[in-house]
């Protein structure tokens, strides 16, 4: 693979260079990140909220995931530094990034209070470790797999290539499964979601359509209508960027 040495040879090559390497990539992270943040402000505040978020490359998306901390994950996301996704495929090649804030698919606070108990409710009867545990831990534990059981139907309806891996260290092996799976737990907590995963596919469908309009026009961000979510255009904003980064970080 040629690309690995030039890398070495053009951008790794001594302690300097690794040093304006790491910093480029950094400032371009953060770039991607405080434009997914404005995405999700309300009345300029940011926000920390439950999200379902998406990846996609060649018009399609090929990673979806899910929060309970969306200040987190949109920081951690490009930035790579625990998140498996941006380690195996750089953030620069990235098209575009959709996130959806959860807590709008829902009519109102007390119809979202309502599903939370009913999955805790149905979680507990199905878990013995659960009745020992706080009121606030099974509260945390339904809000939990109802992201999950939305993030596995937006999965199947996709079906995200990266969501589909199966690795095997011992054989140095990756297998890709036909469609994602869903633990006895999401299969549990499915029936409650279901009502709901229409408004969250159409708000993820029209944010990647209504983004291409934004990109067209020369944006590096979309914000929806409504503000019930966002999108970020990583290679648009690299290709824009990157004569300022190398400028800036020169050796």
């Amino acid at each position: 693979m040629q690309w690995v040495n030039k890398l070495t040879s053009e951008f790794l090559s001594d302690k300097d260079s690794i040093k304006r390497y790491i910093q480029i990539r950094f400032a371009f992270a953060c770039d991607v990140f405080q434009i997914l943040q404005q995405g999700l402000e309300e009345d300029g505040n940011n926000v920390r909220e439950p999200i379902i978020y998406g990846v996609i490359m060649s018009n399609k998306s090929i990673y979806i995931g899910q929060s309970l901390d969306s200040q987190r994950r949109i920081k951690d996301l490009p930035i790579g530094e625990s998140h498996h996704f941006a380690k195996t495929i750089p953030t620069e090649l990235w098209e575009k990034i959709i996130v959806i804030k959860l807590n709008s698919i829902f009519e109102s606070e007390e119809e979202r209070i309502e599903i939370e108990n009913k999955v805790k409710e149905k979680l507990v009867d199905s878990n013995e470790k659960l009745i020992e545990k706080s009121e606030y831990s099974r509260r945390e534990k339904a809000r939990e797999y109802i992201r999950k059981a939305l993030e596995f139907k937006l999965q199947s309806d996709l079906v995200p290539l990266f969501n589909l891996i199966t690795k095997e260290s011992k054989h140095g092996a990756i297998l890709f499964k036909d469609k994602p799976d869903a633990s006895p737990i999401i299969q549990l907590t499915l029936p409650y979601i279901n009502k709901y995963y229409p408004k969250l596919k159409t708000q993820y469908d029209l944010i990647d359509k209504e983004s291409k309009t934004a990109l067209t026009a020369g944006n590096k961000g979309y914000k929806s209508r409504g503000n019930f979510g966002c999108a970020a255009f990583p290679n648009f904003i690299w290709r824009e960027n990157k004569d300022v980064y190398l400028s800036k970080y020169s050796i």
